[in-house]
């Protein structure tokens, strides 16, 4: 990796650890981490501290993810197609996300990465998204039961990046994106199977 490429990683990796639900949730004075769930995401947050906070989480996640792919993009000044892993969109979008689910101030142990890797994508491939959201608005809609809707989404972003004609890095991103949400979710998916899981 050049010392370029190093340091948009590294200034995409703390702009995403930035700890948004821990500090939206002290605005109502509540310790995020040990209310709920203890997840730093917004749906812990808009459970515990109410939806105006959740919402504010959720908006910051997503520009957590966005923000350095789009920074990354202008400071490469590059029009060319997205041809290789090493692209800068697509480091800038991997270190985000990274920093959400490792943040160094908050001893590493961070969210599920859902609304980060939302904003990743909106940046690098948002035509990719129509098919994992509206996929995500069904099933929480009819189940009310948000990690079904993001586990959902999560899996099949990488094809519906496929079918939209993405190029492979953007695909390979995705399910790399996907896996970690899923593994995040593992908890989650317990509770499912056991039909213990909170609805919204």
């Amino acid at each position: 990796m050049n010392l370029e490429l190093f340091a948009i990683a590294l200034g995409a990796y703390f702009i995403g650890s930035f700890p948004a639900g821990v500090l939206a949730a002290r605005i109502a004075h509540i310790e995020i981490r040990t209310s709920g769930s203890g997840n730093i995401g917004a749906t812990n947050v808009a459970r515990t501290a109410g939806r105006w906070l959740g919402g504010l989480t959720l908006l910051l996640d997503i520009a957590k993810g966005a923000l350095p792919v789009a920074l990354a993009q202008m400071l490469a000044s590059s029009t060319q197609p997205i041809t290789s892993l090493a692209d800068p969109g697509i480091v800038a979008g991997a270190a985000a996300f990274a920093g959400h689910l490792f943040p160094p101030a908050l001893g590493f142990r961070g969210g599920k990465g859902v609304a980060t890797a939302l904003g990743v994508i909106a940046a690098l491939a948002p035509g990719a998204l129509i098919v994992p959201l509206i996929l995500f608005a069904f099933l929480v809609g009819i189940t009310r039961q948000v990690s079904l809707g993001s586990v959902a989404a999560a899996l099949i972003g990488p094809i519906a990046a496929q079918m939209a004609g993405y190029p492979a890095p953007i695909v390979v991103l995705m399910a790399v994106l996907g896996a970690a949400i899923l593994i995040r979710h593992k908890e989650n998916l317990s509770r499912l199977r056991a039909g213990e899981e909170p609805r919204f």
